[in-house]
């Protein structure tokens, strides 16, 4: 009797063990297949990378290097928690990631920032598509960003400021205006592809004969932008409009602050020659 129960309770701890660890298997299938967790990272988890590099696509001197490991742990929880998808976002990315593992052998993705499109891949290699969160920027790159002496809120004073400057010098006839700042050097560094995507729809649906300039279109009117200095209180900017059906050319100067948590705009034209000089 004694011996039919002692095989009774073994039968049932084999019993027991055997479900717990099919509960254990199904829940770890379950996590791949929902993408809660992804393996493709681990070799950072492991150790093996000792630094990464972030850097603009569109200003090749705005680069960070991470050799912290705890920020080199934060991006590795980030990541692992990245989804993947089979198709990449159509902007353009802003960032490029280099996760060096030796000198031989890196990991190279690009990150388009602050993409909310959960379908589209915003970090990717040429081999591999993700869906990563955007804790990226708000973890990672803002807090290097910071030790650069950013503007605050830089969209706040960029993009409102080129559209003050836009609304001055209003709609002319319906002549097709180009705003151009594929040269102005100073900015490119915090300009990402969401917000210029943004920003171009802004401008379209204020005056449908105004955009972002592109290569292949003829305009009536340039609009160049030009960064001519900032600090992380203050901004200064300078547009040029060139009118080519008149071949006239007027420029307008903004010498914008930041106070009181939000930023002022003084905008005026070359006829004031005292605010032009003191510029």
């Amino acid at each position: 009797m004694k011996n039919t129960k002692y095989i009774l309770c073994i039968c049932i701890i084999l019993i027991l063990s055997l479900c717990f660890s099919g509960c254990n298997v199904s829940a770890l299938n379950l996590k791949q297949k929902v993408n809660i967790k992804n393996a493709d990272f681990e070799y950072i988890k492991q150790g093996k990378i000792r630094t990464i590099t972030i850097q603009s696509t569109r200003d090749k001197s705005y680069k960070f290097i991470i050799t912290d490991q705890r920020t080199i742990s934060d991006l590795y929880d980030i990541l692992s928690s990245a989804k993947a998808v089979s198709s990449k976002s159509s902007l353009d990315p802003d960032y490029i990631f280099e996760l060096h593992e030796s000198s031989n052998k890196i990991y190279t993705f690009k990150y388009v920032s602050s993409l909310n499109d959960f379908d589209s891949g915003n970090f990717y290699s040429d081999n591999k598509i993700y869906s990563v969160s955007s804790k990226i920027d708000d973890n990672i790159i803002s807090s290097f960003s910071a030790l650069k002496r950013t503007p605050k809120n830089f969209n706040g004073v960029y993009y409102e400021g080129i559209l003050e400057i836009l609304s001055m010098y209003g709609k002319r006839d319906n002549k097709k205006i180009g705003v151009d700042i594929s040269s102005d050097f100073e900015s490119l560094k915090f300009v990402i592809s969401a917000n210029l995507e943004s920003f171009n729809n802004k401008l379209v649906s204020i005056d449908k004969n105004m955009e972002l300039k592109k290569d292949n279109k003829n305009y009536d009117v340039i609009a160049n932008v030009k960064t001519q200095g900032y600090k992380s209180d203050r901004y200064k900017i300078i547009i040029t409009f060139t009118d080519s059906t008149d071949n006239s050319e007027t420029k307008y100067y903004m010498d914008a602050s930041y106070k009181n948590d939000r930023w002022n705009f003084d905008i005026f034209t070359s006829s004031d020659t005292d605010k032009v000089k003191s510029f």
